[in-house]
């Protein structure tokens, strides 16, 4: 579960404030790191459960962290950092989600805190990207780790937007997914 978990915090890597709008999208590099809060929706489809798990809340970043807080059904805030990755359930005291540091593959293997501060140069690194940019209309990204030991956690994350991410849609090879839908900050 605590790879899964990473792999949630991952979505929030990509959010960023909208552009000026503009006849074509602007390339994802050029987005801005959300500084406020930003809505989303999340639905998580898990291998052998019937209805997908639902949840909404909203997300915001720092230089230096971000904070994953789900309202709906449950409150529970996830803050990430170079450090490692807490969680405070309903408001109760924070702790430690697995090993922080360079002792969690999903902080030092991964490029997470990179990827949600919204720097995509790093991602390059990572991940094999796959870029479709169309002329109008939006981009989409598929991020596919280069790490061979990441394997059994990600198979791939598919972002799409133009002005700001508008999906994020994290695969993983055990047949699982998560979806995560933004509104507007």
């Amino acid at each position: 579960m605590t790879y899964k978990f990473a792999l949630l915090t991952l979505s929030a890597s990509l959010l960023a404030i909208p552009a000026l709008a503009a006849e074509t999208c602007p390339a994802p590099e050029d987005l801005s790191p959300v500084t406020e809060a930003r809505p989303f929706t999340q639905t998580r489809n898990l291998e052998g459960v019937a209805r997908p798990l639902v949840s909404e809340g909203h997300v915001t970043t720092t230089e230096d962290e971000v904070f994953w807080t789900v309202t709906t059904p449950i409150e529970i805030t996830t803050r990430i950092s170079e450090d490692g990755i807490y969680q405070s359930v309903m408001g109760g005291p924070e702790e430690a989600v697995q090993a922080g540091g360079a002792s969690n593959p999903m902080i030092s293997q991964s490029g997470l805190i990179d990827l949600l501060q919204g720097r995509f140069d790093v991602a390059d690194e990572v991940y094999a990207i796959e870029r479709t940019t169309p002329e109008t209309g939006d981009w989409t990204l598929v991020l596919t780790p280069k790490d061979e030991a990441m394997a059994p956690y990600l198979k791939a994350i598919t972002l799409t937007g133009c002005e700001d991410i508008r999906t994020i849609t994290v695969s993983q090879p055990n047949g699982d997914d998560m979806r995560v839908e933004f509104g507007a900050g």
